[in-house]
């Protein structure tokens, strides 16, 4: 296997400097469907089958599913080492998108209320909603923008491609599968999930500079 501390960190992979600023441009697209898109799927549940492999898609994104999941590469791999980086990789996927949370306050689709529809960014509160705005109170309702699963799901992807390139399109699928069951829950718009990876992938990638994942034992 190769090193990513020499090559890969000299010569940045335009991939995960153009994907990210796609995405980001994407959401803000995005945010013109969001309110209709919800309301959609809102109105045309999918199959109870597809909701339950969505379900368990989820896990790719969830934060106990992660670290189980860099758990059993450090165990396959029989490096402690290769699960502390990439764990380190993925958590900052998952972080970055929380502090983004705590600048930006966001109706989730469930909790939309009509006075919110209309804005530029639907749903959209405040600035700083934990500390300036009194009318609602702060918690999961208001912690759409963005979606922390999917940032923590771009954020594994990505950490495992540089492991397992060969693989990166079936990581990248499972990504996407998180993306597809917040919005289908209601818990995120799609400007929310689209968003979530680019702060996902940006993170994981700046976190990746300071460690070696291939080759790391």
């Amino acid at each position: 296997m190769g090193s990513l501390g020499r090559s890969d960190a000299k010569r940045p992979s335009r991939l995960w400097i153009i994907l990210p600023v796609s995405l980001l441009v994407a959401a803000v697209v995005a945010t013109r469907f969001d309110v209709g898109l919800s309301t959609w799927w809102a109105s045309k549940p999918l199959p109870r089958e597809l909701r339950t492999l969505l379900r368990f898609g989820e896990t790719f994104g969830h934060f106990y599913g992660a670290a189980a999941i860099v758990l059993s590469v450090a165990i396959v791999c029989r490096s402690a080492r290769l699960g502390l980086r990439l764990g380190w990789v993925v958590a900052a996927g998952g972080l970055a998108a929380n502090v983004v949370k705590l600048l930006v306050g966001r109706q989730r689709p469930y909790a939309l209320t009509e006075s919110f529809q209309d804005s530029a960014l639907p749903g959209f509160i405040s600035w700083l909603p934990a500390w300036l705005q009194d009318s609602f109170e702060y918690g999961h309702a208001i912690q759409s923008f963005p979606s922390g699963h999917t940032a923590t799901a771009a954020g594994l992807a990505f950490g495992l491609s540089r492991i397992w390139p060969h693989a990166s399109p079936w990581f990248a699928f499972l990504a996407c599968v998180v993306a597809v069951q917040r919005m289908e829950s209601g818990a995120h718009f799609l400007s929310d999930v689209l968003a979530g990876g680019a702060v996902g992938l940006t993170a994981a990638y700046l976190a990746s500079l300071s460690v070696r994942l291939r080759g790391a034992k």
